[in-house]
């Protein structure tokens, strides 16, 4: 068993990956310390053998601490290419220099900044489903045709697709959480997702290597979804079978039309989708190689 210090932004109701997440240390049997991301200095009070953080930015906090193998977990895309970025870019550009000097290991769902790292800490580690709220929710009337659940606010590509979505199916198309007001998560989502034909991933940001726990949050909750290819991402599913990848707007309307009549293929590659997320793609089993990773930098350091 591990003593885990993690600090993080817990008990966050409009996100709940960090709770998923000490759930999981927790089933694997480790002992976790909770710390707010607010007050990272109440971690020097305690002793440990790992430390996680997220988007820390009081990073004084992690020299000060002498104990644990210090591990952070970036979620998002690092470096994009959309102008409308540039500024974001720049700044988690600078926050990965610096913290990378800080940590053991680094954790990074955008492999492409991975392939950039120089340094030899930084691993390629995806997020997964919250185990404790996966599941269908129970069938009911499919009234929504195309859903888009999250906000438009992440770069003109993704405007540009969902305006497209909006001026091209009218009524057909709903998108729900862009205004904080609006998110739901957990099983309100699975509620939501259960009313869609087709839940819409759109084409930014995303790269072959890069894309959002959309797909992982939408299959565990036994949506169907529709994703812009990613090389990446047929590693983890199978296209047509579990998934459905889109190479490019044309091809997904092509692909609207296929399926928006075709009930029982949806539920088919939605139930399949379902059940490759559980046996491979939770929190659990992202945990899982976590613990692993930390195991064998100790092992290196014993080595050493």
């Amino acid at each position: 068993m591990a003593r885990v210090l993690y600090i993080a932004r817990h008990g966050n109701h409009d996100n709940c990956d960090e709770d998923a997440i000490t759930y999981a240390l927790t089933k694997l049997g480790h002992e976790v310390r909770c710390i707010p991301e607010r007050c990272p200095e109440q971690a020097l009070r305690f002793q440990s053998d790992m430390v996680l953080v997220h988007k820390l930015y009081g990073m004084d906090v992690l020299k000060r601490i002498k104990t644990g193998v210090k591990v952070f977990w970036h979620f998002d895309m690092v470096e994009s290419d959309d102008w409308e970025l540039q500024a974001r870019t720049e700044e988690r550009k600078q926050w990965m220099k610096d913290i990378l000097q800080l940590v053991d290991l680094g954790l990074c769902t955008d492999g492409d900044q991975v392939a950039k790292d120089t340094t030899g800490k930084l691993r390629w580690l995806m997020q997964g489903a919250d185990e404790r709220f996966t599941g269908p929710a129970p069938e009911r009337e499919q009234d929504i045709g195309l859903l888009f659940t999250g906000s438009v606010i992440h770069g003109g590509k993704r405007i540009s697709h969902i305006r497209e979505l909006q001026e091209r199916y009218g009524d057909r198309f709903k998108m729900v959480g862009h205004h904080a007001r609006e998110r739901v998560h957990g099983r309100k989502l699975a509620e939501l997702i259960a009313r869609a034909k087709i839940v819409v991933a759109p084409d930014g940001p995303v790269t072959p290597a890069y894309w959002s726990n959309r797909a992982y949050l939408t299959l565990g909750f036994g949506g169907f979804l529709f994703h812009p290819y990613c090389q990446g991402l047929t590693e983890h599913y199978e296209d047509g079978e579990e998934i459905v990848l889109y190479q490019d707007r044309v091809h997904f309307h092509e692909l609207v039309a296929h399926y928006l009549d075709r009930p029982d293929e949806r539920r088919r590659i939605a139930e399949n989708g379902y059940k490759r997320t559980m046996a491979e793609h939770t929190y659990f089993h992202r945990c899982q190689h976590i613990v692993e990773m930390v195991e064998n930098v100790v092992l290196t350091k014993e080595r050493q």
